[in-house]
């Protein structure tokens, strides 16, 4: 991996230093203006003023879509809400139906199954769904849609209102259309849900969701996160409640990390691996009891999801081809459980650092999931590779698809034919280091600094640094001793680090008197002190101090 250092410090004093790199940091992110970083660093509660900050969503839609809620809760005719079986679907989902059971609404939830219904809103979903009523209902659709035309072309009977954030594809289906690009599912959920109720409803939910989908932690995205996770640290929902205790999660410390690696990861499993409804349930239940017992049942599958994608990683890699790797790997099988094939594609692009397509096959069907790096947008390389016939859907980062066998050998070839295409500059995998840090900048005083750029995540990652040190000690650490815990010594001063996931890779430095090491600083709280902590990226060898 290629280091690449952003900005090299000019001045010598640590207050100077420290200045200095601040304002780095707040260029970097385009935060030029007073008022940029005013909204960027203390951000409004999100209101409805938020669609005015969302210029690809149509207002007019947006007000259509109202009246016909209200008019079906007048009618008492029935709404279908229909979700999706992942963390932002499943968090969509409750957010509106708890919105219009509040209205008076008689409305129901539906979370397709990912093994009967397929990927976004299907014939089959579909159909079941509206077994539950007597009388035709009004369906909202909760991120999914927007490129359903075909489906909700088959019930012209039936009126339609598609919240969604995934592209648009060139023919919209027959519907009125709530959606916007620029926040998740459930943010255009929370969006019809306020101005139903023209006032805003708790983010709560789609802070998680936002976390979870990978959204860019800029504008309204990050309104909703700053301010939904206050909200969470005060929850009173029994099943996230219940998650918190399950996972020992400190709420009084609740950041962006707990969202994306250990609440969202518990809510997906159950659309994996079982029912995505189970998902919602917890969400959505007021008794402690149930929210316990759910709990329990989600970890239990979140388990077994990572042990799958661990059987399934290694059986991807040893199915690649032999160097030089395609410019976008595409593995197929027919013992790839087609709940687990979007993490192998997520890992597979992360360690080989392309674009990854995980297929898995039954009974001549294929379905398959895609991942991609920064650079390459792989829904439009997938849209271009489509031989015709192929469902697909996304966005720039992710994809999903289904096909018959042979048009999967059609798309396949196509695939690989198009990556040939793609800039070799794009594969060179960087890790882009804000600056080289001294001893000296080595402080909590920059820790407080870093935090208020919080939360990170997509698009707003946590500042990197780099830094050569000593090497005093290192050694396995954690359950699994998968965790790698290193002693540094920088100008007589002794530093913890840690590098999550990283005691594998121990031998590469054992024997080194001097390492180089890219972190992240962060704040460790043990037995009530506070000091700061580097937190590893990567490492190296150095030369002698």
């Amino acid at each position: 991996m290629t280091w690449e250092v952003l900005h090299q410090l000019k001045q010598s004093q640590p207050a100077d230093r420290l200045k200095e790199l601040w304002e780095y940091l707040l260029t970097a992110r385009n935060l030029t203006s007073v008022a940029d970083q005013a909204e960027f660093l203390s951000p409004p509660s999100p209101d409805l003023s938020l669609i005015d900050k969302l210029p690809d969503l149509d207002l007019g839609q947006l007000k259509q879509a109202a009246k016909l809620v209200e008019k079906a809760i007048s009618a008492r005719q029935p709404i279908l809400v229909y979700g999706d079986y992942d963390c932002d679907g499943v968090c969509a989902t409750a957010l509106l139906w708890e919105t219009l059971y509040e209205l008076g609404a008689d409305a129901k939830p539906f979370i397709p199954r990912r093994d009967d219904h397929g990927y976004g809103l299907s014939l089959a979903g579909l159909t079941e769904a509206l077994a539950q009523f007597d009388r035709d209902p009004l369906v909202i659709t909760v991120d999914n849609g927007i490129t359903a035309k075909s489906v909700i072309e088959s019930f012209p009977q039936l009126q339609f209102i598609v919240t969604d954030h995934h592209q648009k594809s060139p023919e919209l289906p027959p519907a009125v259309i709530v959606h916007s690009q620029q926040v998740c599912g459930a943010g255009i959920a929370w969006i019809l849900a306020s101005f139903l109720r023209q006032k805003p409803v708790s983010p709560e939910l789609v802070a998680l969701a936002t976390v979870c989908d990978l959204l860019p932690l800029r504008g309204p995205s990050r309104q909703f996160v700053i301010w939904g996770l206050k909200e969470l640290v005060h929850t009173v929902r029994p099943g996230l409640l219940a998650l918190f205790e399950l996972a020992g999660v400190n709420r009084a410390a609740l950041e962006t990390y707990h969202l994306g690696y250990i609440l969202g990861p518990r809510l997906n499993a159950a659309g994996r691996l079982g029912r995505g409804l189970d998902a919602l349930r917890l969400l959505c239940t007021q008794k402690p009891l149930a929210a316990q017992a759910l709990a329990q049942k989600l970890s239990l599958l979140n388990q077994d999801r990572q042990d799958l994608t661990e059987t399934h990683l290694d059986t991807a890699i040893a199915g690649l081809p032999r160097q030089p790797l395609p410019k976008v790997l595409v593995v197929a099988s027919d013992q790839f459980h087609e709940g687990i094939i979007g993490l192998v594609a997520a890992k597979l692009a992360e360690r080989f650092h392309r674009p990854a397509v995980a297929v898995s096959i039954k009974d001549g069907q294929v379905k398959g999931s895609a991942r991609s790096i920064k650079g390459i947008h792989i829904t439009n390389l997938l849209t271009q590779a489509n031989p015709g016939g192929i469902e697909l859907g996304g966005h720039g980062q992710a994809a999903g698809f289904k096909s018959t066998l042979v048009l999967f050998a059609k798309f396949k070839k196509n695939i690989l034919k198009l990556a040939n295409e793609i800039d070799d500059q794009l594969f060179i995998a960087r890790l882009p280091i804000d600056a080289e840090l001294m001893a000296l900048d080595l402080s909590l005083d920059l820790v407080e600094h870093l935090e208020q750029l919080a939360p990170f995540g997509t698009d707003n990652e946590r500042p990197l640094f780099s830094l050569t040190a000593k090497l005093a000690a290192g050694r396995p650490v954690g359950q699994r001793q998968n965790h790698l815990q290193l002693n540094l010594i920088t100008d007589k001063q002794n530093v913890k680090a840690i590098g999550f996931n990283l005691a594998s890779r121990w031998p590469e430095i054992e024997s080194s008197s001097n390492i180089e090491v890219a972190f992240n600083l962060t704040k460790n709280i043990y037995q009530g002190r506070t000091n700061f902590q580097l937190q590893l990226k990567d490492f190296r060898p150095a030369q002698d101090l």
